[in-house]
């Protein structure tokens, strides 16, 4: 009987640290998926028309603001391109870096890391981009940790790419 009441508390013990353990990897990783600022998509008051057509809008992930436009315009047949819609917000605390694609999946731009209140005005494209117009085009945004290079989250972005002769 002795033997029995030991075995049942060892077990009870057990699973009292068991049970401890799990909910304080449950809370370390809520807290690690930034479970305690709660994300919002939040449009920023709409800035000046930067683009034909495009109206960047910031959007608020997990405490970085994302910014965003409808319409993105580009030439066609040359790799070297003027477009300042791609900026990292001064109020973020991260670097961030840009990548477009066609809406096929297609990669034509990738920037170099962009710090906080920095503004893209050229891009040199990897591909020549033919006429039309690309609805579902797409905008990545990877994150990283300034001073660490360490990455955050991300967001990608749907826009109509307007490629003119």
């Amino acid at each position: 009987m002795e033997e029995s009441k030991k075995q049942f508390k060892a077990a009870l013990l057990l699973a009292l640290v068991v049970s401890a353990v799990t909910l304080v990897a449950v809370f370390v990783g809520f807290q690690l998926a930034g479970g305690n600022s709660a994300p919002a998509a939040n449009p920023v008051p709409a800035a000046e028309e930067t683009d034909a057509g495009a109206v960047p809008a910031d959007v608020i992930q997990g405490g970085i603001q994302i910014p965003g436009f409808e319409v993105m315009t580009l030439r066609a047949g040359t790799f070297s391109q003027s477009c300042d819609l791609l900026y990292n917000p001064a109020a973020n605390d991260c670097t961030m870096v840009f990548s477009l694609f066609l809406p096929d999946g297609t990669p034509f731009y990738q920037s170099g890391p962009v710090s906080p209140g920095q503004r893209l005005e050229a891009l040199e494209l990897s591909a020549k981009l033919t006429a039309g117009s690309y609805p579902e085009a797409v905008l990545r945004y990877d994150c990283f940790d300034s001073s660490t290079f360490e990455p955050l989250n991300g967001a990608e972005i749907k826009f109509t790419l307007e490629v003119i002769e």
